[in-house]
């Protein structure tokens, strides 16, 4: 048996002691589409760079930049499944 598969089965162990279901699938989809999400944020921040004039403009997209650092943060401590902290 491997690391992963106790994680797994370990988390859902004790999500279904709390009366709640976890599935990687649905995890993974959930991610997925976060950063997809995220990645099409950068995109149209990266397009509309291309044609800031002024430095409100650029600052306004830092600002833009700086929100979607955050939800990536976010995105990724909410789906960090595999390495909890535990306290024993």
């Amino acid at each position: 048996m491997n690391l992963e598969y106790f994680q797994g089965f370990f988390i859902a162990f004790v999500l279904g002691l709390m009366g709640l279901t976890w599935s990687r699938e649905s995890t993974q989809a959930t991610l997925q589409a976060g950063l997809t999400e995220l990645a099409d944020a950068v995109a149209a921040l990266q397009t509309s760079l291309a044609s800031a004039a002024t430095a409100a403009e650029v600052a306004a997209l830092q600002t833009a930049l700086t929100n979607v650092q955050s939800d990536l943060t976010d995105l990724l401590a909410s789906n960090n499944v595999y390495s909890p902290s535990f306290n024993f």
